[in-house]
């Protein structure tokens, strides 16, 4: 099912060319002169994080200060359980662990800023 249709007009080499463009379930379409090109959305790693997707580590989905950390490195957490806290214009997020495993790097200290996407723990097998 399409999302978002539309019609744009483009020049090419000087001339005049019609292509639509739909966009549906993580892809958009691009029709010009008989020719179909689909183009993929990329997931940003935050996202795959959050989706279960990623292996192995935390990420930030949004960017802030890390107010509190609450596990240590070698520490074995359940999913669920809260690594730390980012303050996010005086609104504090937990971050949880993703899965069951052993805290293997904590990448941040209390304070430092981080950015969306950026890593912010490891965890390992336990």
């Amino acid at each position: 099912k399409a999302v978002v249709s539309t019609q744009s007009t483009g020049y090419a080499a000087d001339r005049k060319v019609e292509c639509k463009i739909v966009k549906d379930a993580g892809s958009l379409h691009v029709f010009c002169e008989g020719a179909e090109v689909v183009l993929g959305e990329p997931v940003p790693r935050y996202l795959e994080a959050a989706e279960g997707e990623s292996e192995d580590d935390g990420v930030a989905g949004v960017e802030g200060l890390v107010q509190k950390i609450f596990s240590r490195v070698g520490d074995a957490v359940k999913a669920g359980d809260v690594i730390l806290q980012v303050n996010v214009m005086k609104m504090l997020f937990d971050i949880p662990a993703h899965r069951d495993g052993v805290v293997s790097a904590i990448c941040f200290n209390e304070g430092d800023r981080v950015s969306k996407g950026e890593l912010l723990y490891e965890l390992e097998e336990e």
